[in-house]
């Protein structure tokens, strides 16, 4: 029995391991963003060990969905590259003196979408030059949509919703005693419900089917123009 006990508790102590992060990330190993604009935005990570020490980061690229229409670019401790790159790239080797003064590795993703609207991941996977295993996926996903179609309320308005990220449930309350037609559509600008029609009274929504992501909720406001606001799915 004890033997038993001592077996499970290793089992999960590895599992523990595989599942914890290899390095630390500034601001975080994976990075959600909004464009709005039609200009290019840059994106950094830092990668750093727990304690310092010399190291090589290397790393490769799992996936790219961003459109083809994005121009992109993405530099690293100390070299850029034009696009995302394929292949095992190298950074420069990082001293155990600079590791002590706060060098880190990055990888800086810079995007300019202009006109062109859409979203997309960029995955990453970075790791020891001198063990592969010991690494980490990093990822960006971007999503870029008409400034037109966000507008955040500013007035007076009739509804209300929460939570705001949702994960599974957005609660809805409305503040009149009339019907209110509510939709929901994606960062492109599809419908993605049937209309919510509801008269003074809470309302949930199950949202778990929806993909995570920037979503925008259209409704009248007291004045009976449309207004909407924006929504995350995490």
């Amino acid at each position: 029995m004890k033997n038993s006990y001592i077996f499970t508790l290793i089992i999960l102590l590895a599992a523990s391991n595989l599942m914890a992060q290899n390095f630390g990330y500034t601001p975080n190993k994976d990075t959600t963003a909004t464009i709005t604009n039609d200009q290019y935005e840059i994106y950094d990570i830092f990668i750093s060990t727990t304690v310092p020490e010399a190291i090589t980061y290397q790393f490769y690229l799992v996936s790219n969905t961003f459109p083809g229409t994005w121009g992109t670019s993405l530099c690293d401790y100390t070299n850029c590259h034009i696009g995302i790159p394929t292949g095992v790239k190298t950074m420069t080797p990082i001293t155990l003196v600079e590791a002590q003064n706060g060098v880190q590795g990055f990888l800086k993703l810079t995007v300019n979408v202009l006109n062109n609207y859409g979203s997309g991941t960029v995955k990453i996977y970075v790791y020891d030059s001198n063990d592969i295993n010991r690494g980490d996926t990093v990822s960006w996903t971007i999503t870029h949509v008409q400034p037109s179609t966000i507008n955040d309320i500013d007035d007076n308005f009739s509804l209300s919703f929460y939570p705001n990220p949702a994960k599974s449930n957005v609660n809805f309350n409305n503040d009149t005693d009339e019907n209110m037609t509510v939709e929901i559509y994606n960062a492109l600008g599809k419908l993605v419900n049937t209309n919510l029609i509801f008269a003074h009274e809470y309302l949930k929504l199950d949202v778990t089917k929806f993909n995570a992501g920037v979503y925008f909720v259209s409704f009248p406001n007291n004045n009976g123009d449309r207004k909407t606001k924006k929504l995350i799915i995490q």
